[in-house]
């Protein structure tokens, strides 16, 4: 492939299946865990793994800032010509992924009951996440590591490799999750350690492509420089705030459900915020699909053909965010199913939630589209922007004010009104800044 050559909308085919299917490794993850525990250990098992869900908002968060960051700047660099500095910001960003993964660990393993408690742990859910944390702890390092691969094994050309460990590690998931859980009984602790296991065969599978012949990368030690740094954490930012904005948003309704429903509510929310983060997940690769071609193009100021990258991913969003909607509001009762065999009092919570909650996905997708095309040409101020409006500023007023008007309802109503709010703004920011959409 020739990225600053190649007909732009065939770039965008190759690298489209693949980036979204890398994309997909967290919710694979986290789907299946969810489905099993719901299957397998019931509502409680579900309330437990959706109060923890924030922490892996943060540590995937971290690897996406570190890789995303990294890999746009290496991108841009390598279309000016500089492949000695692209050299320098890859191995800073590995080193960088590698310190932070371990004090994840370090803090994951001794002072999770602090953390689940101050996320909204009840003497009901403790027991289960501890159970459930203990093992995924030593998650934290592959997991950190394998987000922060994607991003370079895609700039370097090979998007399939990334779809590869996708494919390998969710199958694998699915497989052991069912055997620990059913015919093994190791309840919320084989859940996680499924998890564990799968994600760390995905990261050494994308591991392999740093000694594959078509491999351009490779590690100095002469590359830490603080501008470095700054420039991988400024032009990561977004994408740690797209991760995180989900952790945040299942944080706040977690709190308000406990305080108006009680922990039905949050088993009701939990279906919704793991099919939540499937719909995030694809938006993220769709969004990134464009990522490595622009910021090429950018480097060689080759401005057109980045223009014409924005567009298909923006339609692409509002296609499949409309076709997400339709889904939620046809069939809300089948998604239910999924995840849990419902009581009467969560069906009734959860239908409702579905119809309005995913009036959200029709502009979700094309904000995180937007927000990730700044980021990708190094505006990085206004992708933050964006992605503090709709993942903390606006979400946080919303989900407060609502139900004081609204009631439960209005809970459910924030995020679509959340976003729809942020499209506008982010549409005027957008033909303000490149007179264009």
């Amino acid at each position: 492939m020739d990225l600053l050559k190649d007909d732009v909308k065939r770039l965008y085919l190759k690298y489209f299946l693949p980036t979204v299917g890398a994309a997909l490794v967290t919710s694979i993850y986290i789907l299946f865990d969810t489905i099993f525990i719901g299957q397998g250990i019931g509502g409680d098992g579900l309330a437990a793994l959706n109060i923890v869900l924030p922490i892996y908002s943060l540590v995937f968060g971290v690897g996406y800032l570190i890789g995303v960051g990294g890999s746009t700047v290496l991108g841009i660099e390598r279309g000016r010509g500089h492949n000695k500095k692209a050299i320098d910001i890859f191995s800073l960003s590995i080193y960088m992924a590698v310190i932070i993964s371990i004090l994840f660990f370090i803090i994951g393993k001794f002072f999770m009951d602090d953390i689940a408690i101050m996320l909204g742990a009840t003497n009901i859910t403790r027991e289960l996440i501890r159970e459930y944390m203990d093992i995924v702890a030593f998650g934290f390092i592959p997991f950190t590591i394998g987000s922060t691969l994607q991003g370079f094994v895609r700039v370097d050309k090979n998007p399939k490799r990334a779809m590869i460990a996708t494919i390998i590690g969710g199958m694998l998931n699915i497989v052991l999750d069912y055997v620990f859980v059913f015919p093994l009984n190791m309840g919320m602790f084989g859940a996680g350690l499924a998890t564990v296991l799968s994600y760390t065969i995905s990261t050494i599978i994308l591991l392999t492509h740093f000694i594959s012949k078509n491999n351009t990368l490779k590690l100095t030690y002469k590359c830490f420089k603080s501008s470095y740094i700054m420039r991988i954490i400024n032009n990561g930012i977004p994408s740690f705030f797209i991760e995180m904005s989900t952790g945040i948003i299942i944080y706040l309704f977690n709190f308000q459900l406990l305080k108006f429903i009680g922990e039905t509510g949050v088993t009701a929310y939990s279906i919704i915020s793991n099919t939540a983060i499937i719909f995030i997940s694809i938006s993220n690769g769709i969004s990134q699909t464009i990522q490595p071609i622009v910021s090429i193009n950018v480097g060689a100021k080759k401005y057109s053909r980045a223009m014409e990258l924005r567009k298909i991913a923006f339609y692409v969003a509002i296609v499949f965010g409309l076709i997400s909607a339709i889904c939620g509001f046809l069939f809300p009762e089948q998604i239910i199913k999924i995840f849990v065999t419902p009581t009467d009092e969560v069906n009734q919570i959860a239908i409702i939630a579905i119809r309005i909650y995913f009036i959200a996905f029709i502009t979700m997708g094309a904000n995180i589209v937007l927000g990730g095309y700044f980021q990708a040409i190094e505006m990085s101020k206004i992708a933050i922007f964006i992605s503090l409006l709709r993942g903390l500023v606006i979400v946080g007023v919303m989900i407060f004010i609502l139900p004081i008007i609204l009631g439960v309802n209005g809970i459910w109503l924030s995020v679509p009104l959340t976003e729809v709010i942020t499209f506008g703004i982010a549409l005027c920011v957008s033909k303000k800044t490149l007179k264009i959409i």
